[in-house]
């Protein structure tokens, strides 16, 4: 992990997201990870950024229809161009209200499409899951957790055991649980083959939809 880039979100119909570059930039050949949550519309979510790097959507899971539930999604794109200060990483999306957005830069993966494997999975309780991945294919390997929920920022998720909790995105805290989504992102390295979950802890039974992917380590040089 190399650094949180940036994280917003709101509840103001819209059909997009951006998240500002901050002056630290994003350097050429890292890796960008994009996580969304948002209302479950149906329709196309894309993601890029203003110098053109390609993104690719690793997974994408709806939990309900409209404005009742949660939508997660994941991005991830190798900086073939640096990202430096006032440039922005864009998500794009049907007409929504509620939106978070959380984006993470990391280094040392492969290019992408790095993606191995995934496991997606919904529901509504105070547990959310991925449920278990197909065994990896190579020791080395990032797991990314998407944990998206249809909750307020003021009701906090925490991540799983063995996983790290990056910056959340979320909608915001004004309103009921229903009105709003959080994103809360976790990673954790493996240095082992084997089949993966990952998950969280929510303090109340809400509805969420929880992704996790795993993105193959670079090979070493020689």
């Amino acid at each position: 992990f190399i650094k949180h880039v940036g994280a917003g979100g709101d509840t103001t119909l819209g059909t997009s997201a951006a998240i500002a570059v901050p002056a630290a930039g994003v350097a050429a050949g890292n890796t960008l990870i994009v996580t969304v949550a948002m209302d479950p519309a149906a329709g196309t979510v894309s993601c890029g950024d203003s110098q053109g790097n390609v993104y690719t959507k690793d997974a994408d899971v709806p939990n309900g229809t409209g404005t009742a539930g949660v939508r997660t999604v994941v991005f991830s794109a190798t900086m073939t161009t640096a990202l430096g200060a006032g440039d922005t990483v864009s998500v794009s999306f049907p007409t929504v209200a509620a939106k978070g957005v959380s984006v993470d830069e990391f280094a040392g993966l492969a290019p992408s499409p790095g993606l191995d494997q995934s496991a997606l999975a919904i529901g509504t309780s105070t547990t959310p899951s991925s449920g278990f991945t197909a065994a990896t294919s190579q020791a080395s390997e990032l797991l990314l957790g998407a944990i998206g929920a249809e909750t307020e920022s003021t009701q906090p998720l925490v991540a799983g055991p063995s996983y790290t909790a990056l910056v959340p995105g979320s909608s915001g805290g004004a309103g009921a649980p229903g009105s709003n989504v959080t994103i809360v992102p976790e990673f954790r390295g493996v240095a082992a083959t084997g089949s993966f979950a990952a998950g969280a802890t929510l303090q109340v039974p809400r509805p969420w939809a929880v992704a996790l992917v795993t993105y193959r380590a670079a090979a070493a040089p020689g």
